[in-house]
C-alpha cells in the first residue's frame, strides 16, 4: 500500500521523510479501519453479533480515500524505483509484491482468514490443518475457498499489474520530462493544478458505475479496479513535477475546507439501482471529487509538518509492508476468540486494537525481522 517503501531506499536522496511518515501512519488508520470492520453494516470475514452506526460512519469517512491514497503513493515511489531502469524497476516489483502475495496466498495469511470466515459460517467445523486441503476446493467470491486475491493482499496483486500495466507510460513520461527529477512549468506552480487530477476520475467512474456488477464491482477497498489505475499514474506524474506537491502544499487547508462538507454530502448520496440519472451523475463526480480533495490535504500536510527523519521512522518504514501483510489476519483470528464476550461493542475494540497491534509486532520483530528467509517471503530487503 504504498508499501513497498523500502525499494528506493538505497540513497538519502531518493528517500523522503514526508512520505515515508505518510505511509506508515496511512498503514496504522489501514489497522484501525479494519479492526472496526467486524463492527460496521457492510459484510466482512467476521461480525459482532451487535453493530455500531459509528463504526459504520467511521468505515465510510476513511474508505473514501484510503486505498486511493495508496496507490498515490506507490505511484510517487515508482518514479524513484525507475531510477535503476525498466529491468530493476520490475525486479523489484516481483519481490518486494509479487513474493509476498504468493506467499500469503499459499501459507497461512489467506488460508487462515477463509477458514476462520468459513468457521464463523458455520460452513466448517475443523482444524486448520483439516481445512488446509479444502482451501484449493474453487474460487473465494465464487463459491469456493482459494483466495486467489489474497483476501486482503489484493493491493499487491492489482499494484504489480499496474506497474506493468503503466511501465511504458512511465518511462515515456520520464524521457519526455528530461534525464533529470523534479521539474517544474508554470502551471503546477498554480495552487489549484491538482484538481485536474479530477477530470479523468470522473470519467472512469461515470463509464465503469454503468456496469457495478462487473467493471465498476466496488470489491477492491470501497472502489472499482479502474478508478485505482488513476491514482496510481497520477503520484507519478506529481513526483514527476513536483510543482503539483508544492501546491498541495501551499493549498492544504483549502482542500480541507472543500473536503469536510463534501464528504458529509455523501452520506445523503446514493446510487441506487432505479436512481434517476441525475443521482447517478451526482454519486459519480462526488465519487471522483471527494478523495482527492483529501489526498491533497493529506499531502500538504504531510509536506508541511512531516519533513524530518528519525530512528523511529527509519524503523517504522521497514515494517510497514511486514505490518500490512500480517495485520488483518492476526485481526480476524483475535476476534474470533473474542466475538462470543459479552461486552460493549467499544470495550471489544478497545481490547482487539492493543492486542492485535501487539501480536503483529512481536510476531515482526521475532518471526520476521531477524531472518533472511522470512524477510524475503515478506517482500524486506
Amino acid at each position: 500500500m504504498g508499501i513497498q517503501m523500502n525499494e528506493n531506499a538505497d540513497t538519502s536522496a531518493s528517500r523522503m521523510a514526508y512520505l515515508d511518515w505518510m505511509r506508515v501512519l496511512a498503514i496504522l488508520v489501514v489497522f484501525f479501519f479494519h479492526a472496526a470492520r467486524p463492527f460496521d453494516h457492510d459484510g466482512w470475514h467476521i461480525k459482532n453479533g451487535e453493530i455500531s452506526e459509528a463504526f459504520s460512519v467511521f468505515i465510510f469517512f476513511i474508505a473514501q480515500f484510503i486505498m486511493p491514497l495508496f496507490f498515490f503513493m506507490s505511484g510517487i515511489s515508482s518514479l524513484y524505483a525507475l531510477k535503476h531502469g525498466p529491468r530493476a524497476y520490475i525486479k523489484s516489483r516481483v519481490k518486494r509484491l509479487l513474493v509476498p502475495l504468493l506467499f500469503g496466498i499459499f501459507v497461512v495469511i489467506a488460508p487462515i482468514q477463509v477458514w476462520i470466515e468459513r468457521m464463523d459460517n458455520g460452513q466448517f467445523a475443523g482444524s486448520f490443518i483439516e481445512f488446509y486441503p479444502r482451501y484449493f476446493d474453487g474460487f473465494y467470491g465464487f463459491g469456493g475457498n482459494f483466495a486467489w486475491m489474497g483476501i486482503h493482499l489484493w493491493y499487491l496483486e492489482m499494484l504489480f499489474l499496474f506497474s506493468l500495466i503503466t511501465l511504458p507510460f512511465f518511462i515515456w513520461m520520464k524521457r519526455k520530462a528530461g534525464i533529470g527529477m523534479g521539474k517544474k512549468s508554470g502551471f503546477t506552480e498554480n495552487a489549484l493544478s491538482p484538481l485536474i487530477f479530477i477530470i479523468p476520475l470522473i470519467i472512469v467512474e461515470l463509464l465503469a458505475n454503468l456496469d457495478p456488477h462487473m467493471i465498476g464491482r466496488r470489491d477492491w477497498g470501497g472502489w472499482n479496479l479502474f478508478s485505482h489505475l488513476i491514482f496510481f499514474p497520477a503520484g507519478f506524474l506529481c513526483a514527476l513535477y513536483p510543482g503539483f506537491i508544492g501546491s498541495m502544499k501551499r493549498g492544504r487547508f483549502l482542500y480541507l475546507a472543500a473536503a469536510v462538507p463534501f464528504t458529509i454530502c455523501g452520506l445523503f448520496i446514493h446510487n441506487d439501482p432505479g436512481s434517476p440519472v441525475s443521482d447517478y451523475i451526482m454519486f459519480c463526480f462526488w465519487h471522483s471529487i471527494v478523495p482527492w480533495l483529501w489526498i491533497f490535504f493529506i499531502v500538504g500536510i504531510a509536506k508541511t509538518y512531516l519533513t524530518a527523519g528519525n530512528t523511529f521512522l527509519r524503523y517504522a518504514s521497514d515494517a510497514v509492508l511486514p505490518f500490512y501483510i500480517l495485520h488483518q489476519t492476526v485481526i480476524v483470528v483475535a476476534f474470533f476468540f473474542m466475538k462470543q464476550w459479552d461486552w460493549p461493542i467499544w470495550a471489544k475494540y478497545m481490547m482487539l486494537c492493543p492486542i492485535s497491534f501487539a501480536v503483529i509486532m512481536v510476531v515482526y520483530e521475532f518471526v520476521v525481522r531477524r531472518y533472511s528467509p522470512m524477510r524475503f517471503f515478506f517482500g524486506m530487503k
